[in-house]
């Protein structure tokens, strides 16, 4: 006979020491800008389930948009992420996202490549190796230092201004923006209706 054995892992095979609860507190404070009240749940829960309580905590509206992305084992080609998360935003709220109605938020050029091989707005981020001047070459609409100014990121996003933009790309727009979060997640206040917040990242 066959077995199938299937291993837990936290606490199991592997103690953490405490690290994941520090973790989603540091996230939550970079999200949100404050201190979680309370931390879930986590023992014997799936992070799926942690992370929509988390959530819940902030006082975010729409936990069922962290469903909209795509991660990297639906395509080997970055560009090709776009269009799966387009349609999962689609299938969720019934809104097409075409063109510069997505926005691609990353710290890489092909991050930024990927938002205009697709014909989205694409926002560089300079969080990680790569210079807000480099991200500006590689032809982002817009270019921020890091994500800690809540009113620049939306400034950013919505197109309201250009923090630091690509010459090429400085042209105006209107419309319901996709708010697609490349590497990480995204978080909008329950103001922010029209933010559609998704979850594009490389595995």
């Amino acid at each position: 006979m066959n077995t199938l054995v299937l291993w837990d892992v936290d606490y199991t095979l592997v103690n953490a020491g405490g690290l994941g609860t520090r973790l989603y507190r540091a996230a939550f404070r970079a999200l949100f800008g404050r201190d979680m009240a309370a931390v879930p749940p986590k023992a014997g829960r799936t992070e799926r389930a942690i992370i929509l309580d988390t959530i819940a905590l902030a006082g975010v509206a729409e936990p069922h948009a962290y469903d909209i992305g795509a991660y990297g084992d639906a395509h080997e080609v970055r560009a090709e992420l776009v269009p799966v998360a387009r349609a999962a935003a689609a299938i969720a709220h019934g809104i097409s996202y075409l063109g510069r109605s997505t926005v691609l938020v990353g710290d890489t050029p092909l991050d930024v490549a990927a938002a205009l091989a697709t014909g989205a707005r694409a926002v560089g981020v300079a969080t990680g190796s790569y210079s807000p001047t480099a991200l500006a070459e590689a032809g982002a609409h817009a270019v921020l230092p890091d994500l800690k100014d809540p009113d620049r990121v939306r400034a950013a996003v919505l197109a309201t201004s250009l923090v630091a933009a690509h010459p090429a790309a400085a042209s105006s727009y209107k419309g319901s923006p996709g708010l697609g979060v490349m590497e990480g997640a995204g978080g909008h206040s329950q103001g922010d209706r029209n933010l559609v917040p998704g979850i594009m990242r490389r595995v």
